[in-house]
């Protein structure tokens, strides 16, 4: 298991969550963007990303459109048949909705013999303003949005590439 995160303190405190759940992983301070360079095309299992900001972390801190949608990308090309990759996006408040934007709009322009794209709508959710879901037949891709208890919304992306 890798992941990886330019903020200090949250390297700090997945290494914490890991060790206290008896999970090993090689955590790297370095961007999602980079991911590339830890693992051959093809190899990979599952990636899990975590858009936004560092929950209780420094709002003023979070990803951006600029690395995210090159990291999404990077991730598909690692992805084996079968693999899974699983995108949370948090937007509004301080990050806005410019990231959680553009990765559905670049969601929305996957080759559609390789990807199919699902759209939903939370429907008694006040608090998330809507969600999609994309399944695929070569490569399946789900967005979704929950945790509508708390203030800043999520959206989930799932990936799977048929074996």
């Amino acid at each position: 298991m890798l992941a990886f995160d330019v903020q200090e303190d949250a390297v700090r405190q997945t290494r914490e969550l890991l060790a206290k759940e008896h999970f090993s992983a090689e955590v790297y301070l370095d961007s999602h963007a980079n991911m590339a360079h830890y693992a051959e095309p093809e190899t990979v299992d599952c990636i899990v990303f975590n858009f936004g900001r560092l929950p209780g972390g420094d709002p003023t801190k979070f990803t951006t459109a600029e690395t995210s949608l090159p990291a999404v990308d990077a991730g598909l090309k690692l992805l084996k048949k079968g693999g899974l990759m699983a995108l949370a996006l948090y937007y509004g408040k301080e990050n806005g909705y410019e990231e959680r934007d553009a990765i559905l709009a670049h969601l929305r322009e996957l080759d559609d013999r390789t990807y199919t794209v699902l759209g939903c709508e939370w429907m008694n959710r006040k608090m998330i303003r809507r969600c999609r879901f994309s399944s695929g037949r070569s490569n399946e891709l789900c967005l979704g949005a929950r945790n509508a208890a708390r203030n800043t919304s999520r959206m989930f992306v799932n990936a799977r590439i048929a074996a």
